[in-house]
């Protein structure tokens, strides 16, 4: 999600949450890549993709630890293209 010029990335169903100052003042503030534990990696230039798509849901409700159906759906492509 956007908030102001800084990235926030959060997993849905922790408190752990990362934010990357000045992310959309250009690329010089951004990081190459994110890459998860199981080695998926999402680089810097694929991150907006996966943010627009995120942007067209309503946050999961407090406490919610998984993502509903019909959003997994939805987003499966946009994960399947930009996660590596």
């Amino acid at each position: 999600m956007s908030d102001t010029n800084n990235l926030e990335v959060s997993v849905i169903g922790t408190p752990d949450k990362l934010t990357i100052k000045d992310w959309y003042l250009g690329n010089d503030c951004h990081v190459e890549q994110f890459k998860t534990a199981d080695s998926k990696i999402l680089l810097d230039s694929q991150v907006q993709s996966l943010v627009d798509a995120m942007a067209s849901f309503a946050p999961p409700a407090a406490g919610q630890t998984t993502l509903p159906g019909n959003y997994q759906s939805a987003l499966a492509s946009v994960i399947a293209v930009n996660w590596q």
